[in-house]
């Protein structure tokens, strides 16, 4: 399989989406401020999830469209 720069560059740009995503995360809940609600559908994340992965800002099925569409 073949990868362009292009592709280097969109996932890049998307890592550096998911962590600044997983900072403001972070900070906002040592501020006592978080939500537990998905960024895509709005939905609750499964507590199960939000334990496992405090920072998740996702439910676990919109990570994985968000993952396939890498």
């Amino acid at each position: 399989m073949n990868f362009s720069n292009r592709d280097f560059d969109l996932a890049d740009r998307r890592a550096d989406q998911e962590r600044a995503e997983g900072l403001r995360r972070v900070m906002s809940a040592m501020a006592g401020t978080g939500t537990n609600d998905c960024i895509d559908c709005l939905e609750a994340i499964d507590p199960a999830r939000r334990k496992a992965m405090p920072t998740a800002c996702r439910c676990a099925g919109c990570q994985s469209d968000f993952e396939s569409k890498a």
